[in-house]
This record gives structure tokens, sequence and C-alpha cells, in this order.
């Protein structure tokens, strides 16, 4: 029971972060989008998607060393995430 809540507050913050992303609210993503890819909770695609989304709020934020090393997780779980190699590009 403790392991699927804490799968689900995994979920609710990479949800969050996400929704923060959308708004283009980037510094409000970073906190929970690190919460849930802290929490090894995360299913591969969803801890991809979690460095995918959390590398465009760097990237927003002009860190791009930071936002380069969330694609390179993203795409070393998933490089089928077109949209992080696409990110990527646009950095280098």
């Amino acid at each position: 029971v403790a392991m699927a809540a804490a799968a689900r507050e995994a979920d609710a913050a990479l949800d969050a972060g996400a929704a923060a992303v959308a708004r283009r609210d980037y510094p409000a993503a970073v906190a929970p989008l690190t919460r849930a890819i802290d929490s090894g909770k995360l299913a591969r695609a969803r801890l991809a998607y979690a460095h995918h989304i959390r590398a465009k709020a760097w990237r927003e934020m002009r860190d791009n060393d930071r936002a380069m090393a969330d694609l390179d997780k993203a795409l070393a779980l998933d490089p089928r995430i077109a949209g992080s190699w696409e990110d990527r590009a646009l950095i280098k």
C-alpha cells in the first residue's frame, strides 16, 4: 500500500510539473518534476517524460547545461521521444 501511494505521489508530482510547463511557469515546474524523478517510483516511460519536460523548463530558463543533461537522460531511457531530439538540436 505504501509503495502504491509513493507511486501515486510521484505521478501527481509529474503531472503538476507538466501542468506548470504548459502554463509556461517554468520555475514552478522544476521542484515537482525533480521530486518525481528522484522518487524512483515512476515507470520508465514516465521517467523519460519527466526528464524531457524538466529539460524544457531548464531550456526556457536559459539553463542549457541542465536542459542537455535531462535530455540525455530522457533519450537514454527512451530514444523514441522525438521532442527530446528536437530540443537537443535547439540547444547545440
